[in-house]
């Protein structure tokens, strides 16, 4: 709750308790580390980001996580590592290719940027297709 209102003060304190009574709880280190990602001290978040996917390796968000950590440290090489995992996990996640597509072009791989951004923008619009007409099973 805390989180989702950006009161990251107690955020924090809360879900470090969370860590006090179950260590490994990859939810808790994943919110520590957008908290930290937010605030703007990648290093910590990366820090987070990597002790959730240790835990858990099949969770997406963490390796999302870990790649806007190392976009933000102008590490675009890692960066592209931790987003192509992440489409190992869930290739029908369109976020994973947006993500994809900055550190591509970061990279100055252009046209895998594009590429990446067009993957983005049908599976984007199939999701929204998907919510707007919930339980129809006709795709574009």
């Amino acid at each position: 709750m805390y989180w989702q209102s950006a009161q990251y003060p107690k955020a924090v304190d809360e879900f470090k308790k969370e860590l006090e009574i179950s260590p490994g709880f990859t939810p808790a280190l994943y919110y520590l580390g957008d908290i930290a990602l937010n605030e703007g001290d990648a290093s910590g978040a990366l820090t987070y980001f990597q002790s959730a996917t240790a835990r858990n390796p099949n969770c997406l968000d963490p390796f999302l996580g870990q790649g806007k950590s190392y976009m933000r440290l102008d590490r675009a090489y890692e960066a592209l590592r931790q987003f192509e995992h992440a489409a190992l996990l869930n290739s029908e996640q369109p976020d994973v290719y947006y993500l994809m597509a900055g550190a591509y072009r970061r990279l100055g791989q252009t046209e895998k940027g594009r590429d990446a951004i067009g993957k983005f923008q049908v599976l984007n619009d199939r999701r929204h297709y998907r919510k707007l007409r919930p339980g129809c099973k006709h795709q574009r």
